[in-house]
Parts: structure tokens; sequence; C-alpha cells
């Protein structure tokens, strides 16, 4: 099944769907005071976009926006993008290209699109742009997100059965399309 991009298949409260499933993201949640508290707009072809001004305070190299935050503001629209369509789901895999240095100082925008979904796994891309010049691209496989949270033990997650399930939900994802690959 193809994601419908459709402005109809769209949810008209993105925000609030993202805020439900990760309240505290350093994003997008307006509460958190350390977080960017980025808001995206849906466009009319499906894709999501924010505007994101490049502080200073952000930087690796001087007047640089560090390469974390950049592969941060990726991967979060990506998310966003997902939140609009109704999916929830996690980064399984994240690959970026870096183009050209962002500069501090200036205000950049990130844009992300659904490339092609088979739920549970979802193939996204996204662009930043500086000065209409695009300056780091990624791509990403997400996994629709696990129904429950994993379990907490003493304040610490049991993490290795969520990387069990995750881990075999994207192998059982990836080997079904090598199958209808061979099969096409």
């Amino acid at each position: 099944m193809i994601t419908d991009p459709s402005p109809a298949s769209l949810r008209s409260d993105t925000h609030e769907f993202g805020l439900r499933w990760h309240p505290q993201c350093v994003v997008c949640a307006p509460d958190n005071a350390r977080g960017l508290g980025l808001k995206f707009a849906t466009r009319n072809d499906g894709s999501v976009e924010s505007c994101f001004d490049c502080s200073a305070a952000l930087e690796g190299y001087p007047h640089q926006l560090h390469g974390g935050m950049i592969a941060l503001l990726l991967d979060g629209a990506m998310t966003n993008c997902l939140f609009a369509h109704g999916h929830v789901g996690v980064t399984g895999e994240l690959r970026i290209r870096y183009h050209h240095p962002v500069r501090t100082s200036r205000v950049s925008s990130v844009r992300a699109w659904i490339d092609r979904s088979r739920p549970p796994l979802h193939v996204m891309a996204a662009r930043l742009v500086q000065d209409g010049e695009v300056m780091a691209s990624a791509s990403a496989k997400f996994m629709a997100r696990p129904r429950r949270a994993p379990q907490r033990t003493c304040g610490t997650p049991k993490r290795e059965g969520a990387r069990t399930f995750a881990r075999d939900l994207l192998r059982r994802a990836l080997g079904r399309n090598r199958a209808s690959a061979r099969s096409a």
C-alpha cells in the first residue's frame, strides 16, 4: 500500500499528533525549554516545511552550523512528515549528504517528503536550503513505532526487547521488499 500524498489524506492536527507521540522532542516540542520549537507547515504536495534561524550558539566550526544539528533538523522534518500522513515511526537508517557549510546567523528552511511507503517501512527524503541553495540532503528508512513503549526498570528502559523488535521488523520489511523486487 502506497501512502496517498493528496491533501485530502493529510492530517489537519499534525502538531497535536506529534506532541502526543513525542511531547519533549528537541526539534518540535514547544514546551522543551532547550529545544528548537519548530513548527512544520504541510504543503499541498504532502511535504512539510519549517524555517530555522541558524543561531551562532549551535555552530561547530566558526560561523558554520554543527553537522549534528543539520542531521537533527533533517531527521525531525522527516518525522513530522510522517505525522502529517498519520504515521508514527522511528529512524532505522539515516544517510546525509553535506553539500555546503550551513552558515550561522542566517535563516534556512528544511523540507521533507515521503519517497515511498509500504507500512511498516517508510522511505523518506529531506533537504536543508539556505539562500536558495541546497546545503544538505538526506534519505532515511523509518519503521512503524511499536504500539507499546519499552518497559522501564529502575528508571532505565529495557532496550534489548525494543531493539530486537525493531531489528526483526526491519528485516521482515526489507526481506518482503527484496522478494517482491525479485518476482517483478
